[in-house]
């Protein structure tokens, strides 16, 4: 039996400018410019949670959705995410996803983006237990889940390795931001080569200690660097 694809996922027939019946790409690039014009983008406008998340408060985040949804894809409730505030990596998703779908030619929809709970609790909405994909992406990270042999793991969604470095580099920016360090090229190509839970668990054992980042990396640098080479550190991780 031949199974269809979610309506997202369905490219659209013709060839001519990408436009569909919520925008076209240019607004939303527009809509883009004009929010980081506004600094809504930049890290120092957003007030920083006790974990180090960068979130926005209920007055700025109106006037943020409001140039979202101008783009004609946006065009969500702001019930879909937290009351009180918004979260810069909440943004980033959307705008991930904006870009993904418009460049692959696939219609939008109202209610584009969804929460996806990483643990599968929907209680728990711990900024770092969620996800914001499209209703088809959610459909299959569900299946993943519900049923190994469709996806590499069964107890946890395994990102795209291009979404995994995207998220990786948000985290990395969030904490660099935070804590006012810098890597050199060499010691972000090292982290970027990890997987993302990988290099967040470099990240938060950094952070409990209170090390430096140039002392952690380098120790596991050693570490790699005794057992395999750079290719087969790849490989396996």
């Amino acid at each position: 039996m031949t199974r269809t694809l979610p309506p997202v996922f369905k490219t659209q027939a013709t060839n001519r400018r990408k436009r569909t019946r919520h925008g076209s790409m240019q607004a939303l690039r527009e809509s883009v410019a004009k929010v980081k014009s506004f600094g809504y983008l930049d890290f120092t406008s957003w007030k920083i949670n006790k974990d180090g998340y960068l979130f926005l408060t209920r007055g700025k985040r109106s006037e943020l959705f409001k140039l979202l949804e101008n783009s004609g894809f946006f065009e969500f409730h702001e019930t879909n995410i937290s009351q009180d505030s918004v979260y810069q990596h909440q943004v980033s998703k959307f705008l991930a996803t904006g870009y993904e779908l418009y460049g692959r030619g696939y219609y939008a929809r109202k209610g584009e983006v969804e929460i996806h709970h990483l643990d599968g609790n929907q209680q728990n909405n711990d900024p770092r237990n969620l996800r914001y994909v499209s209703p088809g992406l959610n459909y299959f990270i569900a299946r993943s889940l519900r049923f190994p042999y469709t996806g590499n793991q069964s107890n946890r969604i395994t990102e795209s390795a291009e979404e995994a470095r995207n998220m990786l580099r948000l985290s990395l920016k969030r904490t660099l931001n935070v804590r006012g360090k810098r890597f050199s090229q060499e010691q972000l190509d090292f982290l970027l080569s990890l997987r993302l839970e990988q290099a967040r668990n470099i990240l938060d054992e950094w952070y409990l200690a209170g090390n430096s980042y140039n002392n952690l990396i380098n120790k596991r640098v050693e570490q790699f660097s005794l057992t395999m080479t750079t290719e087969g550190i790849v490989a396996q991780l």
